[in-house]
């Protein structure tokens, strides 16, 4: 049996919390536009949030979290968590 040490372990390909956003609007058989207006957002800034285009700050993830009832933590965490994935393939490519 091999060990496995954490600081060996590589990361896949990034993961934008935009994903997710768009897996739940369509889960729940909601309208972009629908869940942009209930965010008090406008449907340029979702599509943006959807397409990586914009991060989660910590506001859009109050938004957020009111739209789907997902904790705002999760919202970041899981930004933080692509932000993370970003930087270290960047590490990465230069080492």
């Amino acid at each position: 049996m091999s060990k496995i040490f954490a600081n060996h372990l590589h990361t896949g390909t990034p993961v934008h919390a935009g994903s997710v956003i768009l897996d739940e609007i369509e889960a729940r058989h909601h309208k972009q536009k629908d869940i942009a207006k209930k965010m008090s957002i406008s449907p340029t800034m979702l599509s943006d949030l959807i397409h990586g285009r914009r991060n989660i700050s910590a506001e859009l993830a109050l938004k957020l979290e009111k739209a789907f009832n997902i904790s705002a933590m999760f919202w970041l965490n899981f930004q933080n968590k692509y932000d993370l994935d970003i930087a270290r393939k960047k590490e990465l490519a230069v080492l």
